[in-house]
């Protein structure tokens, strides 16, 4: 098999593996508002309810480090795939942070686009 086939297969799955910890972080903070929301409604007190939104904060905690160690991962594939002779491929359409420019810093001059390391500062 073709190794740049081979090394898209790959950025697809992580790709996909990747949407799959964020979808899963946009529903456990939808959880989170719906759980709040409810406990008002309902006028439950918050020592009833605190147990089980603790559970939940610490659900969405560790998929928070889930999203940190897959985003680590793809940086790693990255570097392997440079260190192999392979091109970096893209995949999920998703923008990376060095794909063209981005907001200014607050104060920064907006007569030119701030691109790289300005644009983190």
């Amino acid at each position: 098999m073709n190794r740049q086939i081979i090394a898209q297969d790959v950025a697809d799955h992580l790709v996909e593996a990747e949407l799959a910890i964020a979808q899963s972080m946009a529903k456990a903070a939808k959880l989170m508002e719906v759980m709040v929301l409810a406990q008002l409604q309902l006028k439950v007190a918050s020592t009833v309810a605190e147990p089980a939104m603790r559970r939940v904060a610490a659900a969405m905690a560790t998929l928070g480090q889930a999203h940190s160690e897959m985003v680590s991962a793809h940086n790693r594939m990255d570097q392997i795939q440079r260190k192999i002779g392979l091109t970096p491929v893209a995949g999920g359409g998703m923008e990376k942070e060095d794909d063209g420019p981005v907001l200014p810093p607050h104060g920064a001059d907006l007569g030119q686009p701030v691109t790289g390391f300005e644009a983190q500062i």
